[in-house]
């Protein structure tokens, strides 16, 4: 009989200086970790909406850093209303990438917000 994993991480985010949000993960099957490019990847397009900048205080993964730049080309051009933004991260390696030879998808299953956030 196998034991259930059950893990949540939570991020209290600041979108600005008047909007915060809560964002939960939760897994039955996997450990969950926080890392700061979860973060980032769970505000870049609402910042993107606002035009806000977005600063994160742990240093990020050079290849994530490396592709923010080509993810907001391709949502700028899906959506003409979200305008590119800088991402202010401390330079440096990320505590937060496990080489685990495993990777993950993400899909909306078609549930996509068609209106400004």
């Amino acid at each position: 009989m196998s034991s259930l994993t059950r893990s949540e991480v939570h991020f209290a985010l600041q979108v600005s200086d008047l909007e915060s949000f809560d964002l939960w993960v939760k897994s039955n099957k996997e450990v969950l970790t926080t890392a700061p490019e979860a973060q980032v990847a769970a505000t870049l397009l609402p910042a993107m909406y606002k035009g806000e900048d977005l600063m994160v205080e742990e240093p990020l993964d050079p290849k994530f850093v490396d592709n923010l730049s080509t993810i907001q080309d391709i949502y700028s051009t899906w959506w003409p209303e979200a305008k590119r933004i800088t991402i202010k991260a401390p330079t440096g390696e990320s505590n937060s990438v496990l080489e685990t030879g495993r990777t993950a998808a993400f899909f909306t299953g078609g549930a996509i917000r068609s209106t400004p956030f």
